[in-house]
């Protein structure tokens, strides 16, 4: 057990609409609205110079932004506390 949201992976698709896999990911950012989803995505991948990528939740319509994809909760716990310095609101999303 560790600090995360557990969802179910069929709850979820990537930018192209397809399923995601079982994993850890870092989220730095939640949206309702895809167009601001889009933004910030655009935004911190400039100026973090790694790219940022949406998981979308079809059950709740929401746009999570997220910087890392793992299969190891440590690391997704180490990076999301990393992210916490300038994103507070940084969580782990676990797919299950």
């Amino acid at each position: 057990k560790g600090n995360y949201r557990a969802f179910s992976n069929a709850d979820f698709l990537d930018e192209n609409g397809m399923p995601m896999p079982v994993g850890f990911y870092v989220v730095i950012g939640s949206f309702s609205v895809k167009d601001n989803a889009l933004s910030f995505q655009k935004q911190i991948t400039e100026k973090e110079a790694k790219p940022a990528l949406i998981a979308f939740n079809k059950s709740i319509n929401i746009y999570n932004v997220y910087m890392l994809y793992t299969l190891d909760y440590p690391a997704a716990n180490t990076e999301r506390n990393r992210w916490k310095t300038d994103y507070e609101k940084a969580w782990v999303l676990k797919l299950e």
